[in-house]
């Protein structure tokens, strides 16, 4: 019976999902993060800084990819919603899985030029990022310095 009513909610699902809904969703499929590199230059990454109750440091911006939400339409998004700017010679880094405090990830990491100025997060040098990094990203740092640009 717990089955049945769960096969009839699921599809009454819309984003954004309810808080404890989406906890419960991560720890049961893995999600599809899409990650943003803005690098103005080979050597610089923008960073931002996240604090919630599961992470406290800086990483790469990103947000999950939400279901018949377009790749590009969600790179964007990052853009435009969390960083203010817009973006140019967007590119495929290649992918990273990762668990981390909540969950199993499948990361699509993809690298861009900004196109402004930020109004969140500090650029980084590609080989001295700050000592609070989100770990689970180091996947992601390293695709970063080995992409031929």
């Amino acid at each position: 019976k717990e089955i049945d009513t769960l096969v009839r909610l699921l599809p009454k699902l819309r984003w954004p999902l309810p808080y404890p809904v989406f906890v419960a969703l991560c720890k049961s499929v893995p999600l599809i993060s899409i990650d943003l590199a803005i690098m103005p230059d080979p050597k610089h990454l923008l960073l931002t800084y996240r604090k919630d109750e599961f992470y406290d440091n800086w990483h790469i911006p990103g947000m999950i990819l939400r279901q018949n939400e377009p790749v590009r339409a969600k790179l964007k998004r990052i853009a435009r919603g969390e960083l203010g700017i817009g973006i140019s010679n967007i590119r495929f880094a290649g992918y990273s899985e990762y668990w981390d405090v909540r969950h199993y990830w499948i990361g699509l990491l993809f690298v861009a030029q900004p196109v402004g100025t930020p109004r969140d997060g500090e650029y980084f040098h590609i080989n001295r990022l700050p000592k609070k990094f989100l770990r689970s990203q180091a996947p992601e740092i390293k695709l970063l310095r080995e992409l031929k640009q």
